[in-house]
């Protein structure tokens, strides 16, 4: 579990989960889970071209995992501590415990994270995104 940034809020991930729901989906994508590679693969694939319509991929530079480096960056930038960003980029800290850390220590709640996720700032970066809900007005519109 973990905060969600206030920009997914704005760009409208809850109506657009909320959508999902209606429709009788349980997931936030639609992905297909393979053995080998999980939900990755496919992920990966979907997103490439994408990338490269938009003229941002770059084989083995810019790719669908550079999302989760660039997260690891910006709050290593801020002197986030490494626990810290692993648990809000979906990993688990593995680095050098001692035995209070693995053992007395609970680690923080999501809600206690939220700060650390606000030193986040994509501003310039995602002034072109549209809303989830405009982009459904759009497509409305033109149906």
């Amino acid at each position: 579990t973990i905060p969600l940034h206030p920009k997914l809020i704005e760009f409208g991930l809850i109506e657009y989960t909320e959508s999902r729901k209606k429709r009788g989906k349980k997931m936030l994508f639609d992905l297909t889970w393979s053995k080998d590679d999980g939900y990755g693969r496919n992920i990966r694939d979907r997103f490439h071209p994408y990338l490269d319509s938009i003229g941002v991929y770059e084989k083995l530079k810019k790719v669908f995992y550079s999302f989760r480096h660039t997260v690891h960056t910006e709050l290593e930038r801020v002197d986030t501590p490494i626990h810290h960003i692993e648990r809000l980029t979906g990993h688990s800290y593995q680095g050098a415990k001692t035995i209070g850390q693995r053992v007395y220590i609970t680690p923080r709640e999501a809600s206690e994270l939220y700060d650390t996720l606000l030193k986040l700032n994509f501003d310039n970066e995602l002034q072109h995104i549209r809303p989830y809900s405009s982009q459904q007005k759009t497509n409305t519109i033109s149906a």
